[in-house]
C-alpha cells in the first residue's frame, strides 16, 4: 500500500471510530452504547483500515505492518477522529452529549498515568484478540463479527481506554470547552498502553502458533 493510501486509510479509520464513539455518547445505557460502539470497529475491520490498535498487533503477529506504519496510523487516526468530532460539534446532536463528554474527559484527565496505562493495555489486548480472531476465522463471516463484537463490547463496557476513541472525546472537549490540563499526559499514557498491549498479544500469539 502506498504512503498516500495508508494516510487515507488511517484518516478513514479515525473517522470510523468517531461514528462508534458518537453512538456510545448518544446511548443512555452503557451496555447498549458498548454494543453500538462496535460499528466503528466493524467499519475498520471490513475495509482493513489503518487503525493504530489494529496495526500494532499485526506488526507483532505477522509483520503485516512496521513501526513506521504505527506512527502513520496514530497521526492519521487523530486527523480522522478530529474531523468526526468537528462534524458532531456543529450538529444538533452536540447539545445532547456535551455533558457526557465533559464527564468522560474530566475523569480521564484526572486519572493517574499508571491507571491510564493499565487501562490502555487491557483495551488493546482485547482489540488485538478481536483482530486476530478476524484473521483466524476468515472463512466464517458470522464468527468474525461475533468474536470482534464480543471483544470490543467488553472493553467499552468495562471502561478500558482506546486511544482513538479518546482522541474523539478530547477533540470534542477542545472544540466545545477548550483545553484542560491532563490531556497530553492522558493521551501519552493510553498510547503507550495500547502499543504495549497490542504488540504483546501479537507476538505471544505468534509464539504459540509456531511449530
Amino acid at each position: 500500500m502506498s504512503f498516500v493510501k495508508k494516510c487515507i486509510s488511517g484518516v478513514m479509520a479515525g473517522w470510523s471510530i468517531s461514528i462508534g464513539a458518537t453512538a456510545f455518547l448518544v446511548s443512555q445505557n452503557t451496555a447498549v452504547g458498548a454494543i453500538f460502539f462496535c460499528i466503528g470497529i466493524l467499519m475498520v475491520a471490513n475495509f482493513n483500515a489503518m487503525l493504530v490498535t489494529r496495526v500494532t498487533p499485526l506488526c507483532g503477529y505477522n509483520k503485516a505492518y512496521g513501526v513506521w506504519d504505527i506512527v502513520i496510523a496514530w497521526v492519521t487516526n487523530f486527523i480522522g477522529a478530529f474531523v468526526g468530532a468537528g462534524l458532531l460539534r456543529v450538529s444538533r446532536v452536540w447539545s445532547g452529549v456535551s455533558e457526557r463528554v465533559q464527564t468522560i474527559v474530566n475523569t480521564k484527565c484526572d486519572d493517574s498515568f499508571l491507571s491510564l496505562f493499565a487501562l490502555g493495555v487491557l483495551c488493546a489486548a482485547l482489540v488485538a484478540y478481536g483482530v486476530l480472531a478476524w484473521i483466524k476465522h476468515s472463512d466464517n463471516k458470522v464468527a468474525q463479527m461475533l468474536y470482534l463484537m464480543f471483544f470490543i463490547t467488553i472493553f467499552v463496557f468495562c471502561g478500558f481506554d482506546h486511544i482513538v476513541a479518546n482522541m474523539v472525546y478530547y477533540a470534542l472537549y477542545l472544540l466545545g470547552f477548550g483545553y484542560r490540563s491532563g490531556m497530553v499526559m492522558s493521551l501519552l499514557a493510553v498510547t503507550l498502553g495500547n502499543l504495549v498491549g497490542g504488540y504483546l498479544i501479537g507476538i505471544i500469539q505468534k509464539y504459540f502458533e509456531k511449530k
